[in-house]
């Protein structure tokens, strides 16, 4: 696990005021939509080719929220560099649409680690053009977006959950990402806003005074590891009067995105009491305490038995008298390691966490690291 503060719920109510309802809209909650395409969710004629999507959003939102695609460089640039979707080449827009056709929301159990009490759950999946690793359900990419950034909005006044001045709300983001280099270390950057891109945290003290932002680490090391990003901001009026919709926008800007799978579980996005000084401008060292299990991969189709065997002890695997070769799978389906000629007593130190499938011969069991 990586370093950082293992959070329970008790320990939650300890670091401030618990959340209250939920306002994420009804296209935040993947949770609650079927498992296939979530080509649905995206606005189209927000799409833009610049850094920002053009306001006013009012059109867009219909009360149910979503999300805008943004992305410039790469094969699906022509030349046009725009915020006005009806002013983006053609071919720009083809690409837009083969991403959209490309994300997934994708079906898996959420896998308690110290209970092993396993949900079901539905996530959001985005698999790059060049990333070498998939997930059960999830469709790669067949353009290159190596600038692309996603903007969820909500917050205006038809919405079916809608914001109100002044009042403080707790977003909350919970993310897994597999990149394909063990070795990269970077961050989905989110910027947090109104329709006129400030807003938020006006006249408080927190924050930056228009907008919020935060980097969420990514760590190719621990591919299999939850991350989650916790902000509480103060919602305030935006100053531009062109603006006055007010939805609610979380952008994330993924540059790594080509090379790498990405999962997000349903966002939250809760009224609170008081904020909480350590969620500002982000609490990112709370690592949830769960791992996923897809619905259809392909060590689930193994028959998994119990052995004596195999156990996980001090962060590693631990077989004793194999007789056949060792091989170790992680929840996606992908071999993570391998010993060949196993002696007596084999220790494999894999050096991350998770759910793995240690197979020797047609002896199979899961083990958590």
């Amino acid at each position: 696990m990586k370093k950082g503060l293992l959070l329970t719920t008790a320990a939650l109510c300890a670091l401030g005021a618990m959340a209250q309802t939920d306002y994420a809209p009804e296209n935040w909650r993947y949770n609650d939509m079927q498992p296939g395409s979530a080509e649905g969710l995206f606005i189209r004629e927000l799409a833009s080719t610049e850094a920002n999507a053009k306001a006013p959003f009012r059109a867009a939102d219909n009360g149910k929220g979503g999300i805008v695609a943004i992305s410039w460089g790469g094969e699906s640039a022509a030349g046009t560099v725009t915020s006005d979707y009806n002013s983006i080449d053609q071919k720009d827009k083809d690409a837009f649409e083969s991403f959209y056709q490309s994300s997934r929301i994708v079906a898996t159990n959420l896998v308690n680690i110290e209970t092993q009490e396993s949900t079901p759950e539905n996530l959001f999946c985005i698999i790059g053009k060049n990333a070498t690793s998939t997930y059960p359900g999830g469709q790669a990419a067949t353009v290159s977006f190596p600038e692309l950034q996603l903007m969820w909005l909500s917050g205006n006044e038809n919405s079916t959950t809608p914001l109100q001045l002044g009042k403080n709300y707790r977003l909350t983001i919970d993310y897994r990402v597999i990149h394909n280099d063990p070795a990269f270390t970077g961050n989905i950057n989110v910027t947090i806003a109104t329709s006129a891109y400030d807003g938020i945290d006006q006249n408080t003290g927190l924050g930056n005074g228009g907008y919020r932002q935060a980097d969420l680490p990514v760590y190719g090391s621990y591919p299999d590891d939850w991350n989650r990003g916790v902000f509480d901001i103060m919602l305030f009026d935006n100053v531009d009067a062109s603006y006055k919709e007010l939805p609610f926008a979380v952008k994330m800007n993924v540059k790594f995105w080509d090379n790498a799978v990405v999962l997000l579980r349903s966002m939250k996005l809760e009224m609170i009491d008081e904020i909480d000084s350590s969620n500002v401008p982000a609490n990112v060292n709370d690592y949830p305490d769960y791992v996923d299990q897809p619905e259809s991969s392909s060590v689930e189709q193994l028959d998994i038995k119990d052995s004596g065997v195999i156990f996980a002890e001090n962060g590693a695997i631990t077989v004793i008298d194999a007789d056949a070769a060792i091989e170790v799978y992680n929840i996606a389906g992908a071999k993570v390691a391998t010993v060949a000629a196993p002696s007596t007593v084999e220790t494999i130190d894999l050096d991350m966490n998770g759910v793995f499938v240690v197979k020797v011969g047609e002896k199979v069991q899961k083990v958590i690291l």
